[in-house]
């Protein structure tokens, strides 16, 4: 009997530490995503240095490599559905399009193809950015 005690001893301290831990699976990465932007805080993000906002809707896939060109400099996104003014003030005609700023200035644009899709790779876009640089110099 004391070693069936035990047992119900053990096996309740392992139920009670096992309900405060959270078991995740490796095959669900976490996934990040860029911060969305905002009439509010949109002119203040695009004057600090070299900033890439992509706009996106529901209705078409966000650009996939934002991550790779988020080395840049800062990757925001804007919600053209909920902030049309910004859409209309950037003339974006479709989604998603990719604009990079430096300091406040518009320096690049990438729109996509009649499937909505970016015709460009996140090593175009960085190689555009550098020869922005290597341009001024």
């Amino acid at each position: 009997m004391k070693n069936f005690t035990t047992f119900l001893t053990v096996l309740a301290f392992w139920f009670t530490t096992m309900a405060g831990m959270t078991i995740s699976n490796p095959d669900e990465a976490e996934v990040r995503e860029p911060r969305y932007l905002t009439e509010a805080n949109f002119d203040e993000a695009i004057n600090t240095g070299v900033v890439i906002v992509e706009f996106v809707a529901s209705f078409a896939e966000p650009f996939e490599d934002w991550e790779q060109v988020e080395k840049e400099g800062p990757y925001y996104r804007v919600d053209i559905e909920k902030y049309p003014s910004l859409k209309k003030k950037y003339k974006i005609r479709v989604i998603p399009t990719i604009l990079v700023f430096n300091n406040g200035f518009k320096e690049l644009s990438y729109r996509a193809n009649i499937m909505l899709e970016l015709d460009v790779t996140a090593s175009e876009i960085h190689q555009d950015i550098e020869d922005i640089f290597n341009d001024k110099f």
